[in-house]
């Protein structure tokens, strides 16, 4: 059975804060990137690099009913930074169901795409086939890491500082697949009181189609098993028309749950 959302929102949430933390302070104030506590609710911001991936309005109403002042202070955060693509994230079960009403009142609409919620639990993980070298990695193959996630994901070079900043880093495991002594595929895992979390999941094109993440995730998930945790939770983008998404069917083939669909809201006009 899956774990309830207030705790799969919540280990996404202490993840990226805990992520931000860990950005070098050249590159936080570059990109204004920072982490804002809104009542209940957690707004991350990267208010130089307008992304939705990195503007986010989470955990209204998940651990308490949701209140107008949180939803509009997140939205000025937003505005006043001159950000159009941001994203408004509502569980099913987000409380108080005039939530709903708030959201469309101040012009906001459905993304495109809506992230589905990933859950499994301390099942074994099945083989993964793959000709690729998956290895844990420290600090020191830090830059490798930042590399191949900016690439995999086409984020820009001065995003690697950042991100190589995670191996090594307490309360976070970090994985390499080789394809002989060449990176091609990296993911994250976070676990902190019994509850893991794993993202960051990306491949170089030129490592695609070897079967690296489905590797990567299968030693990610037996390490959070040995580790004591009982439930992991992951999120991607549910597929569109036109849009495959193989992060989606890689997570199914490998025994996570969709929890739930969790709605995104963003500017009308984008």
């Amino acid at each position: 059975m899956a774990a309830p959302s207030a705790v799969l929102e919540a280990i996404e949430r202490d993840a990226w804060a805990d992520m931000i933390a860990a950005a070098p302070p050249s590159f936080a104030a570059a990109t204004g990137l920072a982490i804002r506590r809104l009542g209940t609710a957690v707004a991350f911001v990267m208010a130089k690099v307008d992304n939705p991936q990195f503007n986010r309005l989470c955990d209204l109403g998940v651990t308490a009913p949701a209140t107008e002042q949180e939803l509009d202070a997140g939205l000025d955060l937003f505005r006043a930074a001159g950000l159009r693509n941001f994203l408004v994230h509502v569980t099913p079960d987000a409380q108080p169901p005039a939530l709903a009403q708030w959201i469309a009142a101040r012009g906001l609409v459905p993304f495109r795409r809506a992230w589905a919620k990933l859950h499994r639990g301390t099942a074994p993980p099945p083989t993964a086939a793959t000709d690729l070298r998956v290895a844990e990695i420290d600090a020191a193959s830090g830059a490798d890491f930042g590399r191949v996630v900016c690439e995999g994901f086409g984020m820009p070079p001065p995003m690697q500082p950042w991100l190589g900043a995670l191996p090594g880093r307490p309360g976070w495991r970090a994985y390499l697949a080789y394809a002989d002594a060449e990176p091609v595929s990296a993911a994250v895992l976070y676990m902190r009181d019994g509850v893991a979390w794993y993202g960051a999941a990306a491949t170089i094109p030129a490592g695609r189609r070897r079967g690296g993440q489905r590797a990567i995730l299968a030693r990610g998930i037996a390490d959070a098993i040995a580790a004591g945790c009982t439930d992991i939770a992951a999120e991607t983008g549910e597929a569109v028309p036109g849009e495959p998404n193989p992060s989606y069917d890689n997570m199914l083939r490998s025994g996570f749950t969709v929890a739930y669909s969790r709605a995104n809201f963003t500017e009308a006009s984008r």
